[in-house]
């Protein structure tokens, strides 16, 4: 078995015991065992061959001799003599040198260095090398061929071999004032140098650090680049300037960066320091007190001058005008802009509210908004803009307020200017404008001017006594108002009625009710003909003005704008001779009111045509046409009468026919109804299908998609005729809008009942 795997040899059999019959093949194996061992044992008179490796633990080899060639092993005394590396005297030409290192080297290697000493031939140019009689390599400075004097008879080189083929050499011999050319040079200690340092490179880098993580790199026909070259958070490269003083007093500068074309063939004002910045201190330095200031100083027709100073309170101080491409930013929430030699105005932001202009001192506070314009457009704007992510109506725009102070040094609003968005769609937007009032601590409406010029006020309006609303330089043009309380329209001083109308082109008097009190509940108008014309009549040949306008102004009880009144005739009868516009017109603003309200046994209220562009609401409907069949058969009049459809939801129905192709058929609703595209989507929702074959058995299904809908039949080759039908409920903003629907536009199905209305007066 000879040694196992850890070196220790055991006997394959044991001892043997004295006394015993010892066997001949156990002494045998033990000595062939022994035999065996012996032989894989190393001999001390070298005739054996190692066949592995041989660890020594913490033991060494003593007494070696000096190899000799590449296969010997090295002592240390010959690695700290590194006499394999030393060539002696190059041979061969200036510009093709041979060396000859001991041992000789058998084969080129990435890493081999040589050091050897040139002959008396300086090269004249590029330079290659022969090395133990191996083929010709290159000599290079940093990647670069030798050029005429590089490698200096005398002078003692050392070569790397970067490539197979190329070697990297550099001086390390120095006499006199010969430069020291390195093409690769590190140094454990200090390196002094007496005079220039030469980066020839127009790439050289200075590295420093213990692992180099600060580099100054030279840009080519540039600069420098600075860089620390640490991939850490929070690791930039910084560029101190620290002075050597010790004792720091008010206008020490401590660091200065100055900018200077000291070859300007102008010469006096171009050669002198054309700008600077330094950091200059603003008093003495102790243990709790190092304040510095900025200063920026520029030239125009002289040495550099402080223009600027940026202090250690962060104030910036400019002696010229600041001017931006781009925002001021002011990052403070109580940041303040001063005006003036004496900074007697301010303008200060007030956080997330807006901006506050004070003036200090006894001085009047203007603003004022002025433009230079020679021409009739329009003069300065000022302009109050809200944006909204989510605008909706009622949403409040703009304000101007007018503040004082109260007898207890309390500001308080005394009126206010604002706006108010009434209709943000799109096209149609719509907007009033509020004037507000104090009135005994409470804020009040005072003036609403509508989206139509309406004006309604808090409380009254006065004109002076006999004054005009119209022409006030002819007043019977006008509407006059008597300091008697009578009002006269073209009138004339002399009329004592409460009311009267004057045609000033003929004299006479056109109209006339007498004012009644407010405790009164009779008519404000009223107008009788026992006759059997008109009560009322009103004729208007042009323009879109009503013939009788009728208007109840009262949210909390049941008035009456109009009311028409009659035994036999017609109680309101009106008439247009154009197909746009109404004969009657009924509009309430309250959802409990009645706009219109008629009384008859047969018909309230009789129109040929009915348009309502809100919600109409009925107890029962049909239509109702003449019957000409029945009419002819009975031989009287008859009518036609069908209920109206009803239902829980604001539903619409679009049905017809389509002829599939290859068992397959689409429907457009835009399309086929002529609507533009885009407003089926626009207008429904919940959209629901119903197909059926008219011509065949074959099954059907369908489907909806934006406006259309797809027909597909179980037979890919039906062409049968397919009737259809879609229903969806409405969902424009009309609907949503609407008093009788939610939000959603979701008819509200059950709500309070709204007031009986009024019986017709005798």
């Amino acid at each position: 078995m000879a040694r196992n795997g850890s070196g220790t040899y055991s006997n394959p059999y044991p001892n043997f015991i004295s006394g015993t019959v010892i066997s001949s093949s156990e002494v045998d194996a033990n000595n062939s065992d022994i035999a065996t061992a012996l032989t894989q044992s190393i001999a001390v008179d070298g005739q054996s061959v190692v066949t592995g490796d041989i660890p020594l633990a913490t033991h060494k080899f003593t007494a070696m001799k000096v190899g000799t060639a590449a296969t010997d092993s090295l002592s240390l005394g010959q690695a700290q003599a590194e006499a394999f590396v030393w060539c002696g005297t190059a041979g061969g030409s200036a510009d093709a040198i041979t060396l000859s290192p001991s041992p000789a080297i058998t084969a080129y290697a990435a890493g081999q260095r040589f050091v050897w000493m040139a002959s008396g031939s300086t090269n004249t140019g590029a330079t290659t090398v022969a090395i133990s009689g191996l083929s010709t390599i290159a000599l290079q400075d940093n990647g670069a061929a030798l050029t005429a004097g590089q490698h200096a008879a005398g002078k003692m080189f050392m070569g790397i071999l970067n490539t197979t083929s190329t070697v990297q050499i550099m001086q390390v011999q120095v006499s006199g004032t010969d430069p020291l050319i390195v093409s690769s040079l590190t140094v454990t200690g200090d390196a002094t140098i007496g005079d220039d340092l030469l980066l020839d490179s127009d790439s050289a880098v200075i590295s420093l650090g213990d692992n180099q993580d600060v580099k100054i790199t030279h840009v080519h026909d540039s600069g420098l680049t600075f860089k620390n070259t640490s991939t850490a958070d929070d690791t930039p490269f910084v560029l101190l300037l620290q002075t050597g003083e010790t004792d720091i007093a008010l206008n020490d500068a401590l660091g200065k960066i100055q900018f200077q074309a000291p070859d300007e063939a102008a010469g006096t004002d171009a050669i002198l320091v054309a700008a600077e910045i330094a950091a200059v201190s603003e008093g003495d330095f102790s243990s709790s007190n190092n304040a510095t200031k900025l200063s920026f100083k520029t030239a125009a027709s002289e040495a550099a001058a402080e223009k600027m100073t940026l202090s250690s309170a962060g104030n910036l101080v400019v002696s010229g005008d600041v001017q931006t491409n781009d925002d001021l930013i002011l990052n403070s929430d109580s940041a303040i802009a001063y005006f003036g030699a004496d900074q007697d105005v301010l303008l200060t932001h007030v956080a997330d509210t807006g901006l506050t202009m004070s003036v200090t001192g006894n001085n009047v506070a203007q603003f004022t908004v002025s433009q230079d314009k020679d021409d009739a457009s329009t003069g300065p704007v000022l302009n109050l803009d809200r944006y909204s992510a989510s605008p909706a109506d009622s949403d409040g725009g703009g304000i101007i307020q007018f503040r004082m102070e109260n007898d207890n040094d309390q500001l308080f609003t005394a009126a206010q200017i604002y706006s108010v968005a009434t209709d943000v769609t799109d096209g149609t937007e719509d907007g009033k404008l509020i004037i507000n009032t104090m009135k005994a601590g409470t804020s009040t409406a005072a003036l609403t001017i509508s989206e139509l010029g309406t004006m309604t006020t808090g409380g009254n309006i006065v004109i002076p006594d006999d004054g005009y609303i119209g022409s006030a330089t002819t007043p019977t043009g006008s509407i006059n108002i008597r300091s008697d309380g009578n009002v006269g329209i073209g009138a004339s001083a002399s009329d004592t009625i409460g009311l009267y109308v004057y045609n000033n082109t003929t004299g006479d008097k056109v109209g006339q009710f007498s004012q009644n009190h407010a405790s009164n509940n009779t008519n404000a108008l009223q107008v009788s003909q026992a006759g059997t014309g008109a009560g009322l009549y009103s004729q208007v040949e042009l323009g879109t003005n009503a013939a009788v306008y009728g208007f109840h102004n009262s949210s909390s009880s049941v008035g009456i704008g109009t009311r028409g009144y009659s035994v036999s005739g017609y109680g309101v009868y009106g008439q247009t001779g154009a197909a746009a516009y109404a004969g009657v017109i009924g509009y309430s603003q309250n959802a409990s009111q009645y706009a219109i309200l008629g009384y008859n046994n047969t018909y309230g209220v009789y129109a040929t045509t009915v348009a309502c562009a809100g919600a109409m609401s009925k107890g029962s409907g049909t239509f109702l046409i003449p019957h000409p069949l029945k009419s002819e058969i009975e031989g009287e009049p008859w009518s036609l009468a069908h209920s109206f459809i009803e239902g829980p939801q604001c539903d619409l129905i679009y049905r017809g026919r389509v002829n599939l192709v290859n068992g397959r058929a689409t429907v457009s609703m835009d399309t086929k109804y002529g609507m533009t595209a885009g407003t089926f989507a626009w207008l429904t929702k919940d959209v629901q299908t119903f197909t059926s074959n008219e011509t065949g058995w074959d099954a059907v299904r369908s489907s909806f998609s934006g406006d259309t809908l797809t027909i597909e039949c179980q037979n890919a080759d039906s062409t049968d005729t397919i009737s259809w039908m879609v229903v969806a409920e409405r969902n424009d903003p009309n609907i949503k809008e609407s008093p009788i629907t939610d939000d959603d536009g979701n008819l509200i199905i059950e709500r309070p009942s709204e007031p009986a209305p009024p019986a017709p007066e005798d």
